[in-house]
């Protein structure tokens, strides 16, 4: 018979020399009543000491800035960069989702793919043009182009039912845009 725990019968506990899990767990049972009976007092104290306030909870806090920056703490909540150094090929950035707290993705991670890097564009000075083989050309400024309050840009292809079971309307970052009916009407 192999050696191992033996139940009080006599018998090897699983037959393998395993502890069974009955055995197991009545010891474990015996070690927390005796835990908790005081047998272990000198690894943890009756009498705790006050908590004390930390500095910031002391004093009021920064003032409010007219854009807010995401808290210093947050200082390694970072993309990740395929192309850092901006070489002429496509460029991602990762969105970081295992270092996000909640559902909210903060519009500088979002991920992005770009082929040739963002454009610095004068908003002012900015126009989109639909020419050449149309009966009607057009030209729009953004401000022409700007959406009412409280109208979001549905991507195309997504469906709304869809969009919403997979991303629930607090799950999204801020988007702008204008309807393509808009334009081609």
């Amino acid at each position: 018979m192999p050696k191992g725990i033996r139940h009080p019968s006599g018998d090897a506990v699983a037959g393998n020399g395993l502890i069974d899990r009955r055995a197991l767990l009545g010891q474990g049972v015996a070690i927390a009543g005796a835990l908790s009976t005081g047998v272990g007092a000198s690894l943890t104290s009756a009498a705790a000491d006050p908590l004390k306030d930390d500095p910031w909870s002391l004093a009021p806090g920064s003032s409010i800035k007219p854009y807010e920056l995401p808290s210093s703490f947050e200082k390694n909540v970072a993309r990740t960069l395929n192309n850092p150094d901006g070489l002429p090929f496509v460029q991602t950035a990762r969105t970081p989702h295992h270092m996000l707290n909640g559902m909210i993705t903060p519009n500088g991670l979002h991920f992005v793919v770009a082929y040739g890097g963002p454009p610095d564009i004068d908003p002012d000075k900015h126009r989109l043009v639909i020419h050449g083989l149309v009966k009607r050309p057009l030209m729009f400024t953004l401000e022409a182009l700007a959406l009412p309050d409280g109208v979001a840009y549905q991507l195309p292809g997504v469906r709304r039912q869809q969009r919403a079971a997979v991303f629930p309307p607090a799950a999204a970052g801020q988007h702008s845009g204008t309807a393509r009916a808009r334009v081609l009407c």
